[in-house]
């Protein structure tokens, strides 16, 4: 049966008193979100868990997050005893504690998806999805709109219906800040390179062209893809962007593919898929398992080994960005979020399209900036390599103030899941 969203009070989603009669929207930081000890590292469980258990079985499970040295397991449906069996068969004994819950990661996507589609019918800016540590969807508002538009969206969502079995979820509220895509390193010769700068244009058309990055090296069968973000390869009217171009670095521009792939067009991600990436079929010269690290117009970079997931809470200084920034001036190219804050939300972003499944990685300060779209997350490795975790979306432009700089990713195993294909490591 169809049941509407189960809302708390008012005061109760975090909404907090601003002066008479108002109230002011809270920061993420205060929605009590988990947050693990920066000396434990569960990626490599995570990353297993999710591969051959959530992706499988979403009915059976839902979610995970870091607190502190544990990564907490949410089950539903079948005992603590079989699900720690099944976390047993991949090799994993210890750093973990499953949980009953009533909330699975399928009842969580039917929740995101009609809050998310109300979202686009009231044209309301802000992000949703799920809080595994409380059993709870996130709703990120724009705190800039006034008092009556904040009540209006929050009366419209609470009207949203959703498939949750005999019980509602509660919903909690946020300020979003505005989500915004980012649309350059330039030492993009082949083997093409994650985190170099690419352009996109329309077929037959030398501009305008699409600043962006490329994050990883990929490969499907016998063909060379190079990934990226698919609102770069799509104009705000739908126009398609297919041919890609790469910068020299004496600013020549060179043509070396052609889109073939994209998880999402002129409205968001598309129904059944996942995320806000690209693939780019190579057709001139080869790719390289590496990524490019440090800051502005760097050459280093470093291998790629492996790809891996990261849950909601883990607080790690491992994790970095490699985007290529604007053509002209370069950015920062390299930023280190520290904390992943939720997993698996849904932005709407200023453009007006709407990507599911991304993943938000804060940082007090430090934002992807304009040219980092399509770039890559990764982590640092004890021996020098990379591991490979996503692909650049977008940012709220926040940090320095009372809203943290939310950096959004779409994380790298949607890529393997809806195009096919691997990483390409070395």
């Amino acid at each position: 049966m169809l049941l509407g969203i189960a809302l708390a009070a008012l005061f109760g989603t975090g909404l907090a008193p601003a002066g008479e009669g108002e109230y002011r929207l809270p920061d993420l930081d205060e929605l009590d979100l988990p947050r693990g000890d920066i000396t434990f590292d569960p990626a490599s469980m995570y990353t297993a868990i999710e591969s051959n258990l959530f992706f499988v079985e979403p009915e059976l499970w839902g979610g995970a997050y870091v607190e502190g040295r544990t990564l907490y397991v949410n089950a539903v449906g079948i005992s603590t005893q079989e699900a720690t069996r099944r976390i047993n068969d991949l090799g994993f004994t210890t750093g973990f504690e499953v949980l009953e819950t009533s909330t699975s990661l399928a009842d969580f996507d039917r929740a995101t998806t009609a809050i998310a589609e109300d979202m686009a019918t009231s044209g309301t800016v802000g992000s949703v999805g799920p809080d595994y540590s409380q059993e709870r969807l996130v709703v990120g508002l724009d705190g800039a709109e006034s008092t009556g538009a904040i009540d209006d969206a929050i009366d419209r969502f609470s009207g949203a219906t959703i498939g949750l079995g005999e019980s509602g979820i509660d919903v909690a509220y946020y300020d979003g800040g505005r989500p915004e895509t980012t649309a350059s390193r330039y030492y993009d010769t082949s083997p093409y390179k994650g985190g170099a700068a690419v352009e996109f244009t329309r077929p037959g058309h030398a501009s305008p062209a699409q600043p962006c990055t490329t994050a990883f090296s990929w490969s499907k069968g016998s063909s060379q893809y190079l990934v990226t973000a698919a609102h770069c390869t799509m104009s705000t009217s739908g126009d398609s962007y297919a041919n890609a171009r790469r910068i020299a670095s004496n600013q020549s521009v060179h043509y070396h593919g052609a889109v073939t792939w994209r998880s999402g067009g002129a409205l968001g991600t598309y129904s059944g898929l996942h995320g806000d990436v690209a693939v780019v079929k190579v057709n001139s010269g080869s790719t390289s398992a590496r990524v490019y690290v440090g800051t502005y117009n760097t050459d280093l970079s470093r291998i790629v080994r492996a790809p891996s997931s990261i849950p909601q809470g883990m607080h790690l200084s491992t994790l970095r960005t490699s985007g290529a920034g604007p053509r002209i001036g370069n950015g920062d190219g390299e930023i280190d979020p520290d904390w992943i804050s939720l997993v698996n939300q849904t932005v709407t972003y200023t453009s007006g399209r709407t990507y599911k499944s991304l993943t938000f990685a804060e940082h007090n300060a430090q934002c992807v900036r304009q040219g980092d779209s399509g770039g890559a997350f990764y982590t640092q490795r004890s021996d020098g390599a990379a591991n490979a975790i996503g692909v650049t979306s977008g940012t709220n432009n926040g940090g320095s103030g009372a809203t943290n700089c939310r950096n959004y990713y779409t994380p790298i195993s949607y890529v393997a899941q809806d195009f096919g294909g691997a990483l390409r490591t070395g």
